[in-house]
């Protein structure tokens, strides 16, 4: 499988992972994934595949709505 290159945390700026969610509920019968930095536990939905997670986590649709708003602030707050 094609690994797709993850961006830094956009909280922390630190490395993020792909997990697989061995404690949610299957999606069609497999278990899920979801992107999450080892630093500060930002992460994304529960997706059926690892692309689908990866390009979440690229995209920032993170989970962790609050400290993502703050991310958006400060990184406005330079221009």
């Amino acid at each position: 499988m094609n690994r797709i290159n993850l961006k830094k945390c956009p909280i922390c700026g630190e490395e993020p992972a792909i997990e697989i969610s061995w404690n949610k509920p299957k999606i069609h019968g497999r278990y899920g994934y979801k992107a999450v930095c080892i630093h500060c536990n930002n992460e994304t939905a529960t997706f059926a595949n690892y692309k689908d997670a990866a390009g979440a986590w690229n995209m920032r649709f993170c989970t962790n709505t609050d400290q993502l708003n703050l991310f958006n602030y400060m990184e406005n707050a330079h221009e």
